[in-house]
């Protein structure tokens, strides 16, 4: 299950996969692949998917019924009981129209910016 956290949307749990660990502060120390989800367009971001490489379902959208606006961000957060799997396709879909991309190590990856020209990570 993924952990979708925003100081303008609130927090949604969704997914069967991947958990949010529900730990003291400080007992553990974060998922490597949890990652910022930022909406760097002009369009408002109506889904977000983070789905493993090489399957052929998106899973369920992150967001639920909330929407990302342009100019906002939040955390997407993973649980440890998957750990080791860092490949990742990330969809969104925004103004009705789907980007994908492809295949990212979310081990290294802070940020995924979705921007007018699609998405990138760093």
């Amino acid at each position: 299950m993924l952990k979708f956290a925003s100081n303008k949307i609130g927090t949604v749990a969704l997914g069967l996969v991947l958990v949010s660990a529900l730990v003291a502060p400080g007992s553990a120390r974060a998922d490597q692949r949890n990652f910022s989800m930022v909406n760097d367009s002009e369009k408002v971001i109506s889904e977000l998917y983070v789905s493993r490489i090489g399957t052929s379902n998106w899973e369920e959208d992150i967001l639920g019924v909330d929407v990302l606006a342009p100019g906002s961000s939040t955390n997407v957060n993973f649980a440890s009981d998957v750990a080791g799997r860092c490949q990742y396709d990330v969809q969104v879909i925004a103004g009705g129209e789907a980007s994908i991309l492809p295949n990212v190590d979310l081990c290294e990856t802070l940020e995924i910016i979705y921007t007018n020209e699609g998405l990138v990570s760093r």
